[in-house]
């Protein structure tokens, strides 16, 4: 049951960690790692799994590319664009499967109550009935369809207060976690969940469906907008297409795209800020207007020319909803520049600078750009751009990807500008965790990239002995720049008595054991997906 996967988290209470800085080493990990684990300062290992992460995203994309061409040829029947407001089918197909299923079953005219007794039997342990997920996809889709693009709130007063909430990424214990520590969504006290509520983590099901119970529960004091993960392509090329055929069925994956094809796209508190998932609209001449002008529930992908498939005319539309889902910022972008192609991740989306998001926070009125999409280390990190403006990215998922960051949100009141809630539902030290396992993707990315490596060498007209120099163009060149090869060449390439690194010697600790006689080596860069 879920209960018994957190480990009893909900007997204890949840703490705030410091900065992973602050955390001490660990002595449990092997000898062999701790020359690489301590010769990298806490900032190092960070960037590397960060790097490690995009990484794993554009491999995904590239993959997603085979995915959709294989759907385009064989889907014989496409969901309706209609006017965004048909009703939804719910499934009845029962796949074979060893849950905890539970008693509860969500009324048809469930409330805010139902919605925590939904939270309470998630804490026993249960999963959530087929039967309650259609009741609450049956009623959150009109509720979502009725909604504008562009949600407008007005400034809080008084005692009011709106929080925001980044990316959670199928992580039920920090949903839990903030609902613990600031109630759950009521008159009064309004939640933006600003997107990526799915995929990475093992509860992206759980998680949706207590969104979207609340989003029908409570419409005026709960807001869904949606991010890149919300999208049919990247929802089926990471986890969560599986996720919810493992736990429900195919049928009801297919109800959830639609449902994600309604998410709003931004929200503008008054006086206060613009929320979105990636970045603002990166045009010149965008406006307001443009945004709610886009017929947002054609689009249950926005990746369709990325990945070559014809879509419906967008006029422009997937640009600008690609600008809001996909993009990220680069404060040292100058004055003069104009956005580029956002090659980290796989070029969807752009990189924005500061004249972008002043323009657009000045067309708005508002001193603040609220965004996500970003893992950040202590879960919040904000840029002052000058002239009173301002931009910080919220993240909500703590340990993201097996990593050591905080989980944070943002919460915007009329007595502070801003807010912050940092904690993390895990204890241990997280410091050496982060480099460990930074270190073993490392390995898993050499591994994958072995048959390229042995090509590159024979190419490169070199000898076995080489310099650490030339290892490290060898490894720059054939796997990439965005890993510090040079700092992590001791622990992986240890050079020899004579002065040098034996190549032959270094590609011998990345062997895959043959199997049946069989040399598959070369298949292990597509394990992965081959699985």
């Amino acid at each position: 049951g879920i209960n018994a996967e957190y480990g009893g988290i909900y007997s204890g209470t949840m703490g705030c960690c410091g900065s992973t800085a602050d955390l001490k080493d660990s002595s449990a990990i092997e000898s062999d790692d701790k020359a690489l684990l301590r010769s990298q300062a806490d900032g190092q290992a960070w960037k590397l799994f960060c790097a490690l992460d995009y990484r794993d995203e554009r491999d995904r994309l590239a993959f997603g590319r085979f995915v959709a061409a294989v759907k385009q040829a064989f889907e014989q029947q496409q969901l309706p664009c209609g006017n965004g407001k048909e009703a939804i089918t719910t499934s009845s197909h029962v796949t074979d499967r060893i849950v905890v299923q539970s008693s509860f079953r969500m009324p048809e005219d469930f409330g805010p109550r139902d919605c925590e007794a939904l939270i309470a039997d998630l804490k026993g342990g249960h999963f959530i009935t087929e039967a309650s997920a259609n009741v609450i996809l049956k009623r959150v889709l009109p509720v979502l369809s009725d909604e504008p693009n562009v949600i407008r709130l007005p400034t809080p007063q008084g005692d009011d207060k709106v929080t925001i909430v980044g990316d959670l990424h199928g992580d039920l214990k920090d949903l839990l976690t903030i609902f613990e520590h600031d109630g759950y969504p009521s008159p009064g006290h309004v939640f933006v969940f600003n997107g990526d509520f799915v995929d990475r983590g093992p509860f992206s099901f759980e998680v949706l469906m207590v969104l979207f119970a609340f989003k029908s529960a409570l419409p005026d004091q709960t807001f869904l907008v949606r991010g890149n993960h919300e999208d049919n392509i990247i929802s089926d090329t990471f986890e969560f297409h599986a996720e919810v055929v493992e736990k429900q069925n195919e049928a009801m994956f297919v109800t959830i795209s639609a449902v994600f094809a309604r998410l709003p796209l931004a929200v503008l508190i008054q006086d206060k800020a613009f929320v979105c998932h990636g970045g603002p609209p990166l045009g010149e001449h965008d406006t307001l207007r443009a945004l709610d002008m886009i017929p947002r529930y054609k689009f249950k992908t926005l990746l369709s020319c990325f990945y070559g498939i014809r879509s419906p005319t967008s006029g422009g539309h997937e640009e600008l909803m690609l600008d809001l889902c996909w993009s990220d910022p680069d404060p040292s972008i100058g004055p003069e520049d104009d956005p580029r192609p956002n090659e980290e991740r796989g070029g969807c989306g752009r990189i924005y600078g500061p004249k972008q998001i002043k323009r657009w926070l000045q067309h708005v009125g508002v001193p603040w750009l609220i965004r996500s999409h970003e893992c950040m280390e202590e879960g919040w990190h904000s840029v002052d751009i000058g002239d009173g403006m301002q931009y910080g990215t919220v993240f909500s998922a703590s340990h993201y990807s097996g990593g050591t960051n905080q989980g944070c949100t943002v919460t915007i009141s009329e007595a502070e500008s801003l807010s912050e809630f940092h904690y993390a539902t895990e204890t241990g030290d997280w410091s050496d965790k982060l480099r460990l396992n930074a270190y073993e993707s490392v390995r898993e990315v050499i591994l994958k990239n072995r048959a390229a490596l042995k090509n590159e060498f024979r190419l490169s007209g070199l000898q076995n002995a080489v310099t650490t120099t030339e290892w490290t163009m060898l490894l720059e060149r054939t796997v990439g720049k965005d890993i510090p090869w040079r700092d992590l060449q001791p622990t992986l390439a240890p050079v020899a008595s004579t002065g040098v690194i034996y190549w032959d010697g270094f590609l011998k600790n990345y062997e895959v054991e043959a199997l049946g006689g069989i040399d598959v080596t070369n298949l292990y860069q597509h394990a992965e997906y081959l699985e």
